[in-house]
């Protein structure tokens, strides 16, 4: 899947990882240098999109589609005890 985003402001997608707030505003960068968008951000992203969709209109996507398509609460919940997200 190819897919392309276009910034129309500043931005920052920092690692979140601890080591202080001056750390964690450092931009996110590859093995070249070159800023990007892990993919769990992109997809939360899409998640909240669809659950804003949900919320004003569920004929749209209910929440059994989000859950089925992103994955349930429990689940980030339970991949976050064990060390993943």
């Amino acid at each position: 899947m190819k897919y392309s985003i276009q910034f129309h402001d500043y931005w920052c997608t920092a690692s979140g990882l601890s080591g202080g707030a001056k750390a964690d505003i450092l931009t996110l960068k590859d093995t070249d240098g070159l800023p990007y968008v892990p993919g769990r951000t992109i997809k939360g992203l899409l998640r909240e999109a669809a659950e804003t969709i949900c919320a004003f209109d569920d004929s749209m996507i209910s929440a059994e589609q989000i859950t089925a398509i992103f994955g349930s609460n429990d689940d980030k919940d339970e991949n976050r005890t064990h060390g993943q997200a």
